[in-house]
């Protein structure tokens, strides 16, 4: 089965599924496994930290693609609507389709893409579409991971409903260590190097009022800031807020 069909320039080397994302194909008894182990290969993109248009630049049309695997890396997608935006963090194991925006809403609104960090992603193309559909198993938990995505991007939501901005970026945080965190001998290393601004859309706060949470939760030994721009996390006896008031104005992307 060849999957480079209609695919970008090879400057990636392809990306074998089996071996970058082995949870995905759980679900296939032995024979299929085996199969995939040889035959789930996609192409690769590689997306430079800054922004990203989220254009496949070598396919005219991308509609017939079943989107884009994050295997490595994390994305910012910021919607603004009039002078508001609320962002969304995609990091690996997310699937995307960011060539669909909403354009037939009724609210007018815009989208941006930034690589917050080098990002892999593999290009599920129609080749690779017509050879999955032979295992409903394995389309199962390529829907899961959209659904996955959507009830990710709600917890985000909820968090900004808390009162205190201090406690929306711990549970911020811990969310996205539950993704993509590493567990050290100190506490849990949190790959998300951005801005206080990004911050700040992220948990619907103002700038300098999340520059002060966070020094705050640097004080109280919650978090430190490496080097890196990294965050180590220090577990706690409770890492819930319990204080929610009123929901500020928040605005949900566009799936």
């Amino acid at each position: 089965m060849n999957f480079f069909d209609r695919a970008l320039p090879l400057e990636e080397p392809p990306v074998r599924l089996w071996q970058e994302d082995p949870e995905l194909f759980e679900g296939l008894d032995r024979r299929a496994q085996r199969e995939a182990q040889l035959q789930a290969v996609a192409p690769a993109l590689r997306v430079d930290p800054g922004p990203w248009s989220g254009r496949l630049e070598a396919v005219e049309d991308p509609s017939d693609h079943l989107g884009l695997l994050v295997i490595e890396g994390m994305l910012i997608r910021t919607v603004v609507v009039g002078r508001r935006s609320h962002s969304e963090v995609i990091t690996s194991g997310d699937v995307i389709r960011p060539w669909e925006e909403n354009e037939d809403s009724s609210a007018p609104s815009s989208a941006t893409w930034t690589a917050a960090e080098s990002t892999r992603l593999a290009v599920l193309n129609p080749a690779f579409l017509r050879w999955s559909c032979r295992w409903p198993a394995l389309m199962s938990a390529i829907m899961g991971r959209a659904i996955r995505r959507s009830q990710s991007l709600a917890l985000q939501l909820a968090i900004t409903d808390v009162r205190r901005v201090d406690e929306r970026i711990l549970l911020l945080f811990w969310h996205l260590a539950d993704r993509c965190g590493r567990v050290r001998a100190d506490g849990v290393l949190l790959p998300l190097r951005v801005t206080h601004e990004t911050l700040a859309e992220l948990v619907g706060a103002q700038r300098p009022t999340v520059t002060s949470a966070l020094q705050k939760l640097s004080r109280s030994g919650r978090i430190r800031r490496l080097p890196d721009k990294t965050w180590l996390l220090t577990p706690m006896e409770s890492t819930l807020a319990t204080d929610v008031g009123p929901a500020p104005q928040t605005i949900l992307p566009a799936a």
